[in-house]
């Protein structure tokens, strides 16, 4: 079972999401959170609810939410990396997912959309074209 899922973005930040705080995670289509892992990602969609106190830096260091307005204004979080942590122990590290350059220092992926929800909740979705 899926105790938290930490999303490590471009900028070296880290979000630490528990399953409370997501409300949909599928990979290739499949629920994720209710079925098996694919082995390989062609595409993924997220959404959960959005707070800047599941910033890995904000539990460390105290950073208060002025430090994390890119948070609710960016047009993309730039997904490097994602880490699943199981009940028992286990981490899954996902790092194959699709990406595409949308700038020549390559720390921005072209293939990522973000979509801010009416009920607070953040969408991402990576998928190839």
């Amino acid at each position: 079972m899926i105790k938290k899922i930490e999303l490590l973005l471009s900028n070296t930040d880290c979000m630490e999401l528990t399953i409370d705080k997501i409300s949909l995670f599928e990979i290739n289509g499949i629920n994720v959170l209710q079925e098996n892992i694919p082995e390989n990602i062609f595409s993924l969609k997220i959404c959960f609810k959005l707070d800047y106190k599941n910033m890995a830096y904000h539990k460390k260091l105290g950073w208060p939410q002025e430090d994390y307005r890119y948070l609710y204004e960016s047009k993309k979080y730039n997904l490097a990396r994602i880490y699943m942590h199981y009940s028992d122990g286990s981490t899954i590290d996902f790092a194959n997912f699709p990406w595409e350059d949308e700038d020549r220092i390559g720390i921005s992926n072209a293939l990522e959309n973000l979509t801010r929800l009416p009920d607070g909740q953040v969408q991402i979705e990576v998928c190839n074209k």
